[in-house]
């Protein structure tokens, strides 16, 4: 039988394997076992300081009346970036431009999934209430366009896409239910 030594030298190779000492170093922890945010508390803040970045070149664009838009981004992606383009195009097209600035007022952690793969990035989920009241749009010739009816508060739900260990605002919905603007 040529298939016992065969199959004695391999589990002997085996064996001996186990008992060589290894010359590779051993390796640290991998990059994804080192959590993004150490809290949620911390998640929160990041989330609130992206979006801070974000509302503040949002304001300087419509006051620049919609003009380069494409400064957002980095700070927006996804959706509420392709709206923001959209909303300014309208500015630049009606002679629009705003004055003041909007206020993040209050922001609530709804959520956090930072478990990111290749094809999912994670993602923080906030609550949060804007504040408009100091913000104006005028037409070309200095009325105002915004309606008497808008609130000065307004609620959103806002998801933040985890990229290269960075929060990015992607999607805004406005949310209904209270308690946000307190």
């Amino acid at each position: 039988m040529r298939l016992a030594p065969l199959a004695l030298a391999a589990a002997l190779l085996l064996a001996l394997a186990g008992c060589v000492p290894s010359t590779h170093p051993s390796a640290g922890p991998s990059a994804s076992a080192t959590p993004v945010f150490a809290s949620d508390a911390e998640a929160l803040a990041a989330a609130e300081k992206a979006y801070a970045a974000y509302l503040k070149v949002s304001d300087e664009v419509a006051q620049g009346g919609g003009h380069d838009a494409d400064r957002l981004i980095g700070l927006a992606a996804g959706n509420l970036l392709t709206d923001d383009r959209s909303g300014f195009q309208t500015f630049i097209a009606k002679g629009w431009h705003s004055e003041g600035s909007t206020k993040l007022t209050n922001i609530e952690l709804q959520s956090v999934d930072l478990n990111a793969g290749p094809s999912t990035p994670g993602a923080v989920v906030t609550y949060l209430c804007e504040d408009v009241s100091g913000v104006d749009v005028l037409d070309a010739s200095g009325a105002s366009v915004v309606s008497p009816q808008r609130p000065n508060e307004q609620q959103f739900q806002v998801t933040f896409d985890l990229s290269a260990s960075k929060l990015i605002p992607s999607e805004r919905e406005p949310w209904a239910a209270s308690g946000i603007c307190k």
